[in-house]
């Protein structure tokens, strides 16, 4: 039952949003970790000797700063194969390398990174969504459908912790 608690009434709050606020300091981000993770202990009656990532892999989700990693992710899989779907402002987010080359290239399936001079650009969604695309194992990128690509990529960033 509080599994489900849980799952109602906090994991939304910290759901929503996150690809923006995410992006903020780490000082800033840790805060929100270790409520979540103090949280988990209380639900699981557990203390404080018990590792943070057996807490997550009991409730089979990620930490914040992984939630944000993967709801970035999942907003360049729809970029690159549901641009329909998304708003019209999203149209330019990023560019594949193909589209650079006329020739065939081994990295035609990653992102394009523009050069960026500030800490601000570094940050910003669409370089750290490029960023992230391309540092993942290229059998994520040729999912063919968006729940199986969530469902991986999940499993994908919980393994990462081990």
């Amino acid at each position: 039952m509080l599994h489900n608690i849980y799952f109602a009434f906090i994991y939304p709050h910290i759901l929503y949003g996150i690809e923006i606020y995410g992006n903020t300091c780490l000082t800033y981000l840790d805060k929100l970790t270790k409520i979540n993770n103090n949280l988990f202990r209380i639900l699981k009656n557990r203390g404080p000797s018990v590792p943070c990532v057996l807490l997550y892999s009991t409730y089979n989700t990620l930490s914040p700063s992984k939630l944000h990693t993967c709801q970035i992710l999942c907003l360049v899989y729809k970029f690159l194969y549901y641009k329909q779907l998304l708003p019209a402002v999203f149209t330019n987010y990023s560019t594949l390398n193909s589209t650079f080359h006329l020739h065939n290239t081994r990295n035609k399936h990653l992102l394009h990174l523009s050069p960026i001079n500030t800490s601000h650009g570094h940050r910003s969604i669409p370089f750290k969504g490029s960023l992230l695309w391309n540092n993942l194992p290229v059998y994520l990128h040729q999912i063919p459908t968006f729940n199986l690509f969530k469902n991986r990529l999940k499993s994908h960033l919980l393994s990462g912790d081990k």
